[in-house]
């Protein structure tokens, strides 16, 4: 991809890997042309796989390359650690940092202090990091020193705040399964009004409660009863704070509303006018939420406009472009027409993070007549994925 950094290929093709598509990543590991890149992308390639000698052999290829390379270490330190030489893990996570004090080289060198129970070290390395700029999985690796040390709600804390330094995506569940590891789902929604009363920021009091309610979600029988009031109150609670907050995090409440049929609530949220200078990103959420509210409501119409507008303001985001073409397969007719704006719109790198996406793309395409084969074979690609049985059914 044109203008691509080094460290944004490697990363798409780990996300091919990870997602059980190697075919597809070790294709585009090969399509740069650059030695060094792709001896990069093949080590990501067998990191995902935890193919201990494969990682080594393309970590010491991309070394020979590209010995300033800060990636080239950070690879080799990705060969250390899963050979557990974490020393020599160590010595490469800070040779990378010399290199590049970037977020990428910091976290690199906080993930081998944890491995290797240095947690005050580990947790001085990551607070050096976020004193620069917010980032999830920095937050996410302090959330797991401090619940290690006892404190739960500061854990739960900066799983909030990974939360919003990252709504969308894997780091938002890793959040969520750390929350299920430190403490049952009606504990978090306890600790969600012991944080309310902790705290007077509204941007840590409304993550706070999204992340306990999204935890609470698990409840079930007794549990689920006793928790029905505090559910509603810390509803309620997000409601009154949402004209204290900034875009991003309004229109993470606006989602949780939808959630609780609070459709009145999330719709003056996200038809509000939002600031100037709002990003567009923040835009595009409120385009797409004003899309749920209508699905909800049983206005497909409306909805597809909605998610149409969104990914005209943000082509990355997957969600309104996977709810989109639904709809307009739904429809069917002109509507055919907006799911064509939709694939025009979304990067193709952009349409693969979501396999609903690409399974919806394939039935478009066969329902204009044209093939999908290629896309069908991507899914089929997916271990246990929960589409296997309608790629059967469209390949019949």
């Amino acid at each position: 991809m044109a203008g691509e950094s080094l460290a944004a290929f490697v990363d798409a093709v780990g996300v091919l890997a990870r997602g059980g598509h190697l075919r597809a990543a070790e294709a585009r590991a090969a399509e740069r042309g650059d030695p060094l890149a792709e001896q990069l992308a093949r080590a990501m390639i067998a990191a995902t796989q935890n193919d201990q000698a494969s990682l080594e052999a393309h970590a010491r290829q991309a070394a020979a390359l590209g010995p300033y390379e800060p990636l080239s270490a950070q690879a080799m330190c990705m060969a250390h650690l899963l050979s557990r030489r974490l020393p020599e893990a160590e010595h490469e996570a800070r040779r990378a940092l010399v290199l590049d004090d970037g977020p990428r080289s910091r976290r690199g060198l906080a993930r081998v202090l944890l491995l290797q129970g240095r947690h005050a070290d580990a947790e001085r390395a990551l607070r050096d990091l976020l004193a620069r700029g917010d980032d999830a999985e920095a937050r996410l690796m302090l959330a797991q020193v401090l619940a290690r040390r006892g404190e739960t709600f500061a854990a739960l804390t900066e799983d909030a705040r990974a939360f919003g330094a990252a709504p969308r995506g894997t780091a938002l569940q890793q959040g969520f399964d750390h929350l299920r590891d430190a403490a049952w789902p009606l504990g978090m929604l306890v600790l969600a009004r012991v944080g309310q009363a902790a705290t007077s920021d509204p941007e840590t009091r409304a993550l706070t409660a999204l992340v306990a309610l999204r935890a609470a979600r698990s409840l079930t029988g007794a549990a689920l009863l006793a928790a029905s009031d505090m559910r509603r109150d810390v509803l309620a609670d997000l409601v009154a704070l949402a004209q204290h907050l900034g875009a991003p995090t309004r229109m993470r409440v606006a989602r949780e509303l939808v959630d609780n049929d609070h459709l009145a609530d999330a719709e003056r949220l996200a038809t509000a006018a939002l600031p100037l200078g709002t990003s567009p990103a923040a835009l595009a959420e409120a385009a797409y939420v004003r899309g749920l509210v209508c699905a909800r409501r049983g206005h497909p119409s409306d909805a597809l406009d909605a998610y149409v507008a969104a990914v005209g303001l943000d082509p990355g985001h997957w969600e309104a472009a996977a709810e989109g073409l639904h709809v307009a397969l739904t429809l069917g007719g002109a509507a055919l027409d907006q799911a064509a704006t939709i694939v025009a719109t979304v990067p193709v790198e952009t349409r693969r993070q979501s396999p609903t996406l690409t399974l919806n793309e394939a039935i478009w395409l066969r329902t204009i007549g044209e093939p999908a084969e290629a896309l069908l074979d991507w899914l089929d690609e997916i271990p246990g994925s929960p589409h296997a049985a309608a790629v059967r059914a469209l390949r019949a």
